[in-house]
């Protein structure tokens, strides 16, 4: 199955669509099919990997105008085995009601070739989230970020020697909420694919895809919430022209001091 998703993703199989631009409106389509059809091979050729995301909210409960502080580890099956780090604060504003605008910058720190880089990214969003339906139990949420990033110029570069890549990701989540299911809250199923230059080789084209089947949203207490989701990752080799599957397990626990005591 992969092997025929590599011959359709390839661009001298659309020669047609190529110059009309329909193999780039069709490629995250591709890509989605490709992590729902062939989750075997992708545990196989990448492995189980495990994330562990944090978030912080500091501001009062009813700011427009919100800060936080993100952090995530991501390991692989060998716990002590990491792959990468993230951290850095995050500053939000509501524009409207439906509609949330921030910028956040992180501090990461990736294994790449089996050494540790560290890499600086500027992120900036914009966020639509369209009214509720069926009782306030449906939702649909759309992410669009722009990612700046600023990292070595190669694995063996001179100390201080950087270049800047830049990378677009568009998440699209849909939610149901429930009533009367302990502290369970909310089933939710997403998609992100991400278009961008390739690290240090520095084509566009699309680069990876997120597929999220299932995520599972749980309230601790009145001022935490727990994630848990499961996630199937599609990474592009620009130099190898071949997809590299992972499957994820993870937790994001978000924290908002302000609600404590609720």
């Amino acid at each position: 199955m992969i092997e025929m998703i590599e011959m359709i993703a390839r661009v001298e199989s659309w020669p047609r669509i190529r110059r009309g631009g329909g193999r780039r409106r069709l490629l995250p389509l591709v890509f989605t099919l490709a992590t729902i059809l062939s989750p075997t091979r992708a545990q196989a050729s990448g492995g189980v990997q495990y994330w562990s995301q944090g978030y912080v909210d500091v501001s009062p409960e009813k700011s427009k105008l919100r800060l936080g502080i993100y952090g995530e580890v991501r390991t692989t099956e060998r716990a002590l085995n990491v792959l990468g780090i993230f951290v850095g604060p995050t500053l939000s504003y509501e524009i409207l009601p439906y509609l949330q605008t921030s910028v956040s910058a992180k501090l990461l720190v990736l294994r790449i070739g089996g050494e540790y880089e560290q890499w600086q990214r500027l992120d900036l969003e914009l966020n639509p989230r369209p009214p509720r339906l069926i009782g306030g139990h449906l939702g649909l949420g759309l992410r669009n970020r722009a990612e700046l990033f600023r990292h070595p110029a190669s694995p063996d570069a001179a100390s201080g020697v950087t270049s800047t890549t830049i990378r677009a990701r568009h998440r699209l989540e849909i939610d149901i909420t429930l009533d009367r299911a302990w502290r369970l809250k909310k089933i939710y199923v997403n998609n992100e694919w991400f278009w961008g230059q390739h690290f240090r080789h520095g084509s566009l084209g699309f680069t990876e895809n997120r597929l999220t089947p299932l995520g599972l949203q749980f309230e601790v207490s009145s001022f935490a919430r727990l994630n848990v989701f499961y996630l199937v990752q599609l990474v592009h080799n620009e130099k190898s022209n071949h997809w590299r599957m992972a499957t994820c397990v993870g937790t994001f626990l978000t924290i908002q001091p302000a609600r404590a005591g609720r």
